[in-house]
């Protein structure tokens, strides 16, 4: 979640980049809340050496709600969260 804000994808895809990674796809939702966007990233290749600094840099930035480490099969929720209005899932 991020403030809608001009940039505020870019400061974040800047920060992933840093850390080795290559952005696969970014999706960006405005649901019911005013001045906040739902923003979901797929990426690939990161350094996973570094991945929790990564992790804590983007935490610093935004309001990370949850990761999905597909190599290792997990799933980590920072906090409840719940999905947007009209919201579905395509598998």
């Amino acid at each position: 979640q991020l403030e809608d804000l001009p940039g505020s994808i870019k400061e974040i895809a800047d920060i992933i980049r840093k850390y080795g990674c290559r952005l696969m796809s970014i999706l960006s939702s405005h649901d019911d809340q005013v001045d906040y966007r739902h923003v979901y990233i797929r990426v690939c290749d990161c350094d996973r050496e570094r991945l929790e600094e990564l992790k804590e840099e983007l935490k610093a930035k935004s309001n990370m709600l949850y990761m999905v480490d597909h190599v290792d099969r997990k799933k980590e929720v920072y906090q409840d969260y719940e999905r947007p209005s009209g919201s579905w899932v395509v598998g």
